[in-house]
């Protein structure tokens, strides 16, 4: 799968499910108006929703999968937007074929066009995007994983390897 770094956090913890991941009746090429949640919401301890990790009192890093290309990002949302993902990245990784899409972030790390490694910061999570930023939202990372075969970006449950994954403190 190449997602060698086995970290998705830089510190604070973790709590994810597979529940919430349909894969079924989505479409890449239709924006926002498909069917389905090919995507996993991975929350953070954060009662006061100040995208602070509780036990820390310190922002929670997001870390790269994968190995690839950032093609693709928004840093400038604001609240009252109307952009669903907040301010997010996709990272291309063309050895493995997928696009890896990381939103809700509060604050990115990487630019158009750079390259990055499994395990580097990208971003630090956050309550940016539509939805994410309404009180009854948990702070969260929203992660997707497609895979491109003919062209086509389907679905991909990466949800084994979500749960084998480890945070690691912070410096």
């Amino acid at each position: 799968m190449g997602f060698s770094s086995g970290r998705l956090y830089q510190s604070g913890h973790y709590r994810g499910a597979n529940k919430g991941y349909i894969a079924g009746g989505y479409d890449f090429f239709s924006g926002n108006r498909h069917g389905g949640h090919p995507s996993f919401d991975i929350f953070i301890h954060d009662r006061d929703q100040d995208s602070l990790d509780d036990r820390t009192g310190q922002p929670v890093q997001v870390l790269s999968l994968t190995a690839g290309i950032v093609v693709a990002l928004e840093q400038e949302w604001e609240q009252g937007s109307s952009l669903r993902g907040g301010k997010y990245l996709w990272v291309y990784d063309p050895v493995n074929e997928l696009l890896v899409y990381y939103a809700h972030n509060n604050t990115l790390h990487v630019a158009l066009g750079d390259i990055v490694q499994p395990g580097d910061v990208i971003a630090e999570v956050g309550r940016s995007g539509y939805n994410a930023a309404k009180r009854r939202s948990p702070t969260h990372l929203h992660l997707t994983v497609l895979k491109v075969k003919d062209g086509r970006p389907l679905p991909l449950n990466v949800y084994q390897e979500l749960a084998r994954m480890r945070t690691r403190p912070a410096h």
